[in-house]
């Protein structure tokens, strides 16, 4: 039974990582490959070529990013947007949504932007108890006036599902920032305390 155990163990963490990888591969092709849809009929790869050919539409996305992108980066492009920009923020229930999801998005993706960029050690949710953040910013306006000394805007998140998570103001003085990437802090967090950046022994023997 020790060995069967033995084996049954090394099996799991062979197959496991990599099933969960191709899992994940395939859900994001299959719905990259749901963007060619938005072609007429009969410009779709599936009627052009008279089969189906997972992938494509992962090309066709990152090609319309790009073109986005493109048409965007001068200033013909700049007003365009601008005027989009506009309209969008005149209807009522859009422009909450969209103005919400803009700033994230400028926030996350900008070139100068400090979101998630920074690993830090915080007590959450109480003295005593230590958890990883990151700095996505510093409070500023109106929040100034109430908070007493240079604080941080730091992002606590959940485990093992690191999407969800509790959006603090702390001291920057309570932040010890930490010397490891946000990678390594995320994987720290999302398998639990299990595999520690820079150790070699990640994983439990068998």
């Amino acid at each position: 039974m020790a060995k069967f155990r033995k084996w049954l163990l090394s099996g799991l963490l062979v197959l496991a990582p990599l099933g969960i990888t191709v899992w994940v591969l395939e859900w994001v092709i299959s719905t990259l490959d749901q963007t060619l849809n938005i072609l007429p009929s009969a410009w779709q790869p599936d009627q052009l070529l008279g089969l189906h050919i997972p992938g494509l539409g992962v090309i066709f996305a990152l090609a319309v990013v790009l073109l986005v992108g493109g048409l965007t980066s001068n200033y013909v492009g700049n007003q365009l947007l601008g005027w989009w920009n506009a309209l969008l923020h005149r209807i009522p229930v859009v422009r909450s949504i969209y103005s919400g999801v803009k700033q994230v998005s400028d926030t996350l993706f900008s070139e100068k932007g400090n979101a998630f960029r920074q690993a830090v050690l915080v007590q959450w949710p109480r003295p005593g108890m230590w958890t990883i953040g990151f700095v996505t910013g510093a409070p500023g306006g109106e929040l100034m006036r109430h908070l007493d000394g240079e604080h941080l805007s730091v992002f606590v998140p959940t485990t093992p599902n690191p999407t969800g998570g509790y959006f603090v103001m702390l001291k920057k003085d309570d932040c010890i920032v930490l010397d490891m990437s946000v990678d390594e802090a995320l994987t720290y967090v999302i398998s639990m305390g299990v595999i520690v950046p820079g150790s070699q022994k990640n994983l439990p023997k068998a």
